[in-house]
């Protein structure tokens, strides 16, 4: 009995050092898969680009105005990706904008995105996984709270 016991005991404590080795690779991956969807939504916004250069968008999909310098900048809402079949997905948590600056034959993509858990506000380029606070990387993932502000909806400014 005592041996059965000990080996109880033992179990325990190892189950208690793997539970803490494996979890914060689960919180690593959370934020993995959200920078790939928030990348995703990137995609969809450079192939409506494309389909709008067809002819292929109506303009009650996106918004388009120009920046301070004549350069146009198209506004694309998840939602808006969501409808046109450029984000599938079927959780209703996410929201936010991708924008593109068009100068000349440059697009620049930048993204303010967010779920229940997690959100990201980028500038320009590709998700970085691995910043967490916007102070010292900009283009990184971080946990969404109540400070957090995010461009949720294209809204064309006013003259």
């Amino acid at each position: 009995l005592i041996e059965l016991l000990a080996v109880i005991v033992v179990l325990a404590i190892v189950t208690v050092i793997a539970t803490q080795s494996i979890l914060p690779f689960m919180a690593n991956a959370g934020r993995d898969a959200f920078a790939s969807e928030a990348n995703v939504a990137i995609d969809g916004a450079s192939d409506a680009m494309s389909l709008i250069s067809l002819g292929s968008i109506s303009s009650s999909n996106y918004t388009r105005e120009a920046d301070k310098d004549g350069k146009a900048v198209y506004c694309f809402t998840i939602d808006n990706l969501k409808t046109l079949g450029l984000f599938q997905k079927d959780d209703d948590s996410y929201e936010g904008t991708v924008t593109v600056t068009v100068s000349g034959n440059s697009y620049t993509y930048a993204t303010s995105m967010k779920n229940d858990k997690y959100y990201v506000n980028t500038t320009s380029g590709t998700i970085k996984t691995e910043a967490f606070h916007f102070t010292n990387q900009p283009n990184g993932v971080g946990e969404v709270s109540d400070s957090v502000t995010l461009k949720t909806a294209c809204v064309p400014k006013s003259a």
